[in-house]
């Protein structure tokens, strides 16, 4: 969330084995495309399911990302379904923050905001907010 905040490569190895985070890969002809994962949170009594992608490859990713959110969101329905689901996207992101607002997500509320700027310190107001409930429907 901040460009000027570099994350050391030792850094980015201890979050990404932290056994706390799910994580996830999908690969093309056994080729990694994107890497993403969920964490779940628990912040002011109640459940927040946090996550993210990003691409394996220097190839254009947007089409696999879609398939990667609704196959996420279907696993966080089962998996974490007393979860709000937190969405933080830079504004110059249209089309990711569009792709949310397809799947259901919203503007976040401000107990949901509050959240994501504690766990997301870096979070400005070049970002936008977006939840999710993860009740079954």
């Amino acid at each position: 969330t901040n460009p000027d905040k570099l994350v050391t490569w030792s850094e980015h190895l201890d979050w990404w084995l932290n056994v706390k985070v799910d994580r996830f890969v999908l690969e093309k002809s056994g080729e990694p495309i994107i890497f993403f994962w969920n964490k779940s949170c628990f912040e002011f009594g109640k459940r927040y399911l946090i996550g993210g992608w990003f691409p394996a490859t220097t190839q254009p990713t947007f089409n696999f990302a879609i398939k990667v959110l609704s196959w996420q969101l279907k696993n966080a329905k089962e998996n974490y379904p007393l979860h709000t689901w937190i969405a933080t996207i830079n504004k110059c992101n249209r089309s990711v923050i569009a792709l949310n607002k397809r799947l259901g997500f919203c503007d976040a509320s401000e107990k949901t905001a509050k959240v994501a700027k504690k766990l997301f310190p870096q979070t400005t107001d070049n970002f936008i907010i977006l939840e999710r409930s993860l009740k079954n429907e």
